[in-house]
């Protein structure tokens, strides 16, 4: 495999963000995966949450995101309930708290972003979305 390839490029930028994150994260005793959750759940607060939006919104596995609210659950930030119109879908609220609170408070959703186009324009940023955007449609539909 050539130092240029694309997708080693790809694997090599989201195993470095996943490490610096969980590093930025490791205070507050979270991952990134779990980061990313706690923010869509916030960002859907007042709306009915299943495992299945979860699964479908992060591309992931049920086992990945039974894995991820398991944990976060033993740390009291989120609950599941069996939902009242469709007993087979489990409905994922926050548990709002003072620990919660701080943490969404200090580490606001877009602060890795940054850190991934310092250097580029506005112009060459929209770009680069574009280009992962139409990645992600090739490797999909292959």
């Amino acid at each position: 495999m050539k130092q240029g390839d694309i997708g080693l490029l790809i694997k090599s930028i989201n195993e470095q963000m996943e490490r610096k994150a969980n590093l930025l994260f490791r205070p507050f005793d979270l991952t990134l995966a779990q980061m990313r959750v706690l923010f869509y759940l916030r960002d859907r607060e007042g709306e009915k949450t299943t495992l299945r939006d979860i699964e479908e919104y992060f591309g992931v596995s049920h086992p990945t995101v039974t894995g991820i609210l398991r944990r976060m659950e033993a740390k009291g930030l989120v609950t599941g309930c069996t939902d009242g119109e469709d007993r087979r879908c489990r409905v994922i609220r926050l548990v709002h708290s003072e620990a919660l609170e701080a943490v969404l408070q200090q580490m606001p959703p877009d602060r890795l972003e940054p850190m991934l186009t310092r250097g580029l324009g506005e112009q060459e940023i929209e770009q680069l979305r574009r280009s992962l955007i139409t990645v992600l449609h090739n490797v999909q539909n292959r």
